[in-house]
């Protein structure tokens, strides 16, 4: 039942049992009861503009997050690079250094075998 139908309804049954002073006191209060229904109405287009602010804060607070997590995978994937990088450069250090240690050792051998031969 709506609610002007309650008020209705309420004021006849009201006004049968209500003496005339009662019922004037009772029509004094309309005003308020109005200021009353308007603040009740402001609240809740209040309360439905910041629902609609809360909602639209928690859809970029969840792109951010998404954002977030991308950029946390790219850096995962840039340091597993990285040590791979250090891993391939160890690697190719440890073999110059022995291609070099190669050449030392032939080098000093070729020189004995001129040194012998003259």
């Amino acid at each position: 039942m709506k609610l002007s139908n309650l008020r209705s309804e309420l004021g006849a049954k009201l006004s049968t049992s209500l003496s005339p002073k009662e019922l004037e006191e009772l029509k004094s209060l309309q005003p308020s009861i109005s200021s009353l229904k308007e603040a009740v109405k402001d609240g809740s287009d209040e309360h439905a503009r910041l629902a609609l602010k809360v909602s639209g804060l928690e859809t970029q607070l969840s792109i951010r997050q998404s954002e977030l997590e991308a950029s946390q995978a790219l850096l995962s994937d840039v340091q597993q690079e990285i040590i791979n990088l250090e891993t391939t450069f160890d690697e190719l250090s440890e073999k110059l250094r022995q291609l070099n240690k190669q050449r030392d050792t032939v080098g000093s051998s070729e020189a004995r075998r001129d040194v012998a031969g003259k």
